[in-house]
């Protein structure tokens, strides 16, 4: 059976990833790649 990968991304609003991030970064102990905003997404593409 094959295996699986995950991956995905999370975006929000300007005004709610300035907050968001930091919380997820937090709670997943882990650092995000981008600042959460849909811009910064979309320039990454």
């Amino acid at each position: 059976m094959a295996g699986y990968i995950d991956f995905h991304t999370h975006a929000f609003p300007d005004q709610i990833a300035a907050t968001a991030i930091p919380a997820l970064e937090k709670k997943g102990n882990v650092k995000a790649y981008l600042n959460g905003t849909v811009t910064d997404l979309l320039k990454s593409m």
